[in-house]
């Protein structure tokens, strides 16, 4: 066998190898990128700013409610709520963790809300801190935007993301 015939087999055998690989990499991938598949969600939160406590109702959407990983309807209550930087009257950062409380008697979830407002506007990220019954597994991410009551006695939170 020539040095070129050789050269060809073993560019066959890399090819077979490679080719072998991938499909036992997709055989393993495939049910679990399917038990992992992100759907969208919305929830519009309306926050009351009480003396002992801010909560309201909230409202969830989108195909993450349609698949049963997230409940339609509860209360969403703050547990944790610092603010930093307020001092400087140009801005600050709020860190919140919510917890949402399912009407339906499914679990909670919690969520951690970080929020930045200043002269450039604000921004606002959260994700899925943790979770009980229904919701122990859940994991998700996404963005905020927040409108004050125009007393200011609260805020609506219009959170949408994506969830698994």
């Amino acid at each position: 066998m020539s040095i070129a015939e050789k050269r060809i087999e073993m560019n066959k055998s890399k090819v077979w190898f490679i080719t072998l690989v991938i499909v036992l990499l997709f055989v393993m991938v495939t049910p679990g990128a399917a038990a992992q598949q992100l759907l969208n969600v919305n929830i519009k939160v309306e926050t009351h700013f009480y003396p002992t406590g801010n909560s309201g109702p909230f409202i969830a959407s989108g195909p993450a409610v349609d698949a049963g990983l997230i409940c339609p309807t509860g209360i969403a209550t703050d547990i944790y709520l610092k603010g930093e930087g307020l001092q400087s009257g140009i801005g600050g950062t709020y860190l919140v963790f919510k917890q949402f409380v399912c009407d339906n008697g499914t679990g909670t979830f919690t969520m951690k809300l970080v929020a930045r407002t200043d002269f450039r506007g604000d921004n606002a990220h959260w994700n899925i801190s943790s979770g009980t019954e229904t919701y122990e597994n859940l994991i998700g991410a996404g963005k905020d935007v927040g409108v004050y009551f125009p007393d200011y006695s609260g805020v609506t939170d219009y959170f949408s993301g994506m969830v698994h």
